[in-house]
């Protein structure tokens, strides 16, 4: 076998189903200088890292998920001008992730390119749902009766939208409800 045009030896590592493949290629990384009776003139190269595309993944995640929260605190802040709810929101979707994060952990879950991509829509679904609700309870607020508290503008508020956003986030699991079931979407894809 020839390798960047010289004769070689490829040793290709896979690992097992359940096991992270960053700390694998970590683990190669940091192994490889130990190797014991491999001759001075050899040189070892690692020619394909998986991991190189999972680190970009998560990567662009983060920078993703900071982006699109900015953006939705500015048009929370724009449209709504309203300081309590766009920190409502803001504490509310981190809060929503570290606990899909902890089910994933404890629930015996994998993080894989399924899981991410429900895992941006439901953020984007949160994001739309809480928009929605807030707009009404400030509409409420500002358009209350005298003598109705603002507990009782809120629950009006709430019961108006929860119609409309209950159907909406059925469609959008309606929509991708097929992927649960199609063979290979529970372990496909796992590399966390």
């Amino acid at each position: 076998m020839r390798i960047n045009g010289k004769p070689g030896l490829t040793l290709r590592v896979q690992k097992l189903a359940a096991a992270n493949t960053i700390d694998v290629v970590d683990g190669i990384v940091k192994a490889m200088p130990n190797l014991v009776g491999i001759p001075q003139s050899v040189k070892l190269a690692m020619t394909f890292d998986q991991s190189l595309y999972i680190r970009q993944t998560i990567a662009g995640l983060q920078r993703e998920a900071l982006l699109g929260a900015v953006l939705a605190m500015l048009i929370i802040m724009i449209f709504l001008r309203n300081m309590r709810g766009t920190l409502i929101i803001l504490v509310a979707i981190p809060l929503s992730i570290l606990i899909t994060f902890i089910w994933f952990r404890f629930g015996n879950a994998t993080l894989n390119i399924m899981t991410f991509g429900g895992l941006a829509l439901a953020v984007g679904r949160l994001v739309d749902d809480s928009i929605v609700e807030l707009e009404a309870i400030s509409r409420h607020y500002n358009e209350r009766k005298e003598g109705l508290s603002k507990l009782q503008a809120t629950l009006d508020a709430a019961r108006e939208v929860a119609a409309p956003i209950f159907v909406s986030t059925l469609a959008t699991v309606i929509v991708f409800l097929p992927i649960v079931f199609s063979p290979g979407s529970r372990n496909s894809f796992s590399f966390l």
